[in-house]
Parts: structure tokens; C-alpha cells; sequence
């Protein structure tokens, strides 16, 4: 079975890169196998010790017959996604902001104020957190990272 899985895998893989050439020849674009080489090496490796490892993983992934020509199709179209992604312009950070927010130093979390400020950072040194006002509360900043914001003097 470990043999059949691991040839489905292929023929996933293979089909991905037959209808890759193929689009790319119905567009007229060059397809030159040696662009394709590295990744394809890669989604070979990625889909194999995937496939390997079926026994190990399967409370995550059930590798059965059909599962395997799946990954070995989706095994570089996902790798290649996530190589070639970017974040559009049009996106914004999760806190809607453009990492431009003014930084506040304060000892630790109970001595933000009350209610903060919506275009404002605050930095909780007990615990090397940023946090922002929602409007209502304080919420962990996911955005970048800005840098420390100093100390206020005593």
C-alpha cells in the first residue's frame, strides 16, 4: 500500500505540472522545465515524507489512494502560494493601522488609563506587549512590532 501511495503522489504532481505547461502553452508563454525543476524537487520531497510519514500523521491528515494524488497536485500550488504572496495595498493591519501609532511606556497593564486613545500604542514593560484601544477595551496588538517607546521620567 506505502508504494501505491507513494505513486499516486506522483501522479498528482505529475498532473499538476502537465496542466501547468499546458496553460502556459495555451497563453504562449515559454515553459521551460528549468524554471519548473525547483519546485518541483521541493513538492517531490514536501509530498513523499508526507506520504511517509501517513501512519504518524493521520489523526491530522488521512493519506488514503485519492488523498494522495491530491497532495501531490496541491502539494505545490499551496507551496507556491505562500512563496509567492503578498500582502495587497488595499489590506490593512489587523488593528487597522499602517504601524505609524505613537507608543506610551507604562510600568505594567493596570496602569494604562481608563479609557485610551484609538491612534495610540501602549506598552505594558512587565510583559513586552503592545495593546491598543478598541473604543471600548484594551486589545493585544498583532500589528509590527513598533520600537520601545522610552521610559517617562520618574
Amino acid at each position: 500500500m506505502d508504494i501505491e501511495l507513494h505513486l499516486l503522489g506522483l501522479l498528482g504532481l505529475l498532473i499538476h505540472y502537465l496542466k501547468d505547461w499546458e496553460q502556459n502553452n495555451r497563453e504562449g508563454k515559454k515553459y521551460t522545465i528549468g524554471k519548473a525543476l525547483p519546485t518541483f524537487f521541493l513538492s517531490l520531497i514536501t509530498t513523499q515524507v508526507l506520504i511517509y510519514l501517513h501512519k504518524d500523521i493521520e489523526a491530522l491528515y488521512v493519506v488514503t489512494p485519492f488523498a494522495a494524488v491530491v497532495l501531490g497536485y496541491l502539494g505545490n500550488s499551496v507551496f507556491f502560494s505562500f512563496v509567492t504572496a503578498k500582502k495587497p495595498s488595499s489590506v490593512v493591519m489587523a488593528s487597522g493601522d499602517n504601524g505609524s501609532r505613537e507608543a506610551i511606556w507604562f510600568e505594567k497593564f493596570s496602569d494604562f488609563p481608563q479609557q485610551g486613545d484609538e491612534t495610540k500604542l501602549y506598552y505594558d514593560a512587565s510583559t513586552d506587549e503592545y495593546y491598543y484601544w478598541t473604543g471600548t477595551m484594551y486589545a493585544r496588538w498583532v500589528g509590527p512590532r513598533p520600537p520601545k517607546p522610552p521610559k517617562p521620567p520618574l
